[in-house]
């Protein structure tokens, strides 16, 4: 159950997090400038352009550290409190 939870989790924060990537990268890089400036606006974006799943780009590598360790999380939180 703690790895699906984990999965669940990944999976939608994920969105929000390659936007925000993307500002952030945005930010270091001189000379470039993305064509939005905010959360909602890159989400509109990206949605328009290369569609919706192209919000989850990158996301595998995510979900293989953080359903494992969700698991391990949740399991061992009842392992502990049972002791």
């Amino acid at each position: 159950a703690g790895c699906i939870a984990g999965g669940i989790e990944a999976t939608a924060v994920w969105p929000m997090e390659f936007i925000k990537t993307q500002l952030q990268l945005q930010a270091k890089t001189k000379g470039s400038k993305l064509p939005y400036t905010g959360m909602i606006g890159g989400l509109r974006y990206y949605v328009q352009t290369t569609g919706f799943f192209s919000l989850y780009r990158g996301l595998a590598p995510t979900l293989l550290g953080s359903i494992p360790k969700a698991g391990i999380r949740f399991g061992l939180n009842s392992v502990i409190k049972d002791k």
